[in-house]
């Protein structure tokens, strides 16, 4: 291992959430990632990134973001869509807890928008453990934008793919996924 895979290892994941977003024009979406890390990739489609204090970056298939805990930001259709905040769109959903945010989602897809194109991503929350986390999440940016190569892509979406089928079944620890 080389020394940033030993600081990622030792960054401890304290728990996860994975969750595949389905937006249909007209969407907009705003983010909080709260006490959590957010780690989101674009399967399908394009849209933009609004970020407060910020030029709409647009985002596609193959971008990835990397969003620190504490950070707000949007997604939508258009940089002048109407925002819905993200847990409303979990409030109708089995599993829910207002109280805690955390949902056990049964098929972790969450669909939003009209009846226009669509943009697929997948989403995953992130908790550290905060002393092991603080050397490595100093470093980064609020929001980290990354492009990913084509085959990059592919093994991220696989990778992703496979914690959703993990986290839908019924075996144990499917909720710890």
């Amino acid at each position: 291992m080389d020394p940033f895979d030993d600081v990622v290892s030792a960054m401890s994941v304290a728990s996860s959430l994975y969750v595949r977003f389905r937006f249909t024009a007209p969407w907009g979406v705003a983010f909080d990632t709260g006490y959590q890390a957010r780690l989101v990739m674009i399967a399908e489609g394009v849209g933009w990134l609004l970020s407060e204090g910020e030029v709409p970056l647009p985002v596609a298939k193959g971008d990835c973001l990397i969003v620190k805990e504490g950070t707000r930001f949007a997604l939508a259709d258009r940089p002048d869509s109407a925002l819905v905040d993200c847990v409303n769109l979990f409030a109708d959903l089995p599993g829910f807890s207002e109280g805690t945010g955390f949902t056990t989602i049964p098929d972790r897809t969450v669909n939003y928008g009209g009846s226009g194109s669509l943009m697929e991503m997948v989403s995953a929350r992130l908790s550290f453990d905060p002393i092991a986390a603080e050397p490595l999440l100093a470093l980064l940016h609020d929001l980290l934008h990354v492009r990913l190569a084509h085959g990059d892509l592919d093994l991220l979406e696989t990778t992703l793919g496979l914690i959703g089928l993990e986290s839908r079944a019924d075996g144990l620890g499917a909720d710890l996924v």
